[in-house]
């Protein structure tokens, strides 16, 4: 069996606890990217981009972008699906819409 974590850095105060918990360390930032896709995640330019940081079993830290971290933190909302945020707007924009309005 193998044994895997993921902490997901969504907010840049996030990268404070990761780094005083031992998690990150600073060097680990510099041109980090996704190691799924490659798209870069941290810092880019000085604008923070979240991600994950999955450890291995042997508690070697690898990162992974919003989008291919997705279908492990929140399974049951891919591509193909609708959010319930979607929903939740969809039910709006209908709750608004007026039948009896002839103009």
């Amino acid at each position: 069996m193998k044994h895997i974590e993921v902490h997901v850095i969504e907010h840049e105060e996030d990268v404070a606890s990761a780094m005083s918990s031992g998690l990150l360390m600073v060097e680990d930032l510099d041109g980090a990217s996704c190691s799924d896709c490659s798209e870069s995640v941290a810092y880019v330019n000085g604008v923070f981009i979240a991600f994950a940081v999955v450890l291995d079993e042997m508690d070697e830290p690898w990162f992974l972008c919003e989008e291919c971290v997705a279908p492990v933190v929140e399974p049951s909302v891919t591509s193909n699906q609708t959010s319930f945020e979607d929903l939740f707007i969809a039910e709006e924009e209908f709750d608004d819409f007026d039948l009896e309005d002839d103009d």
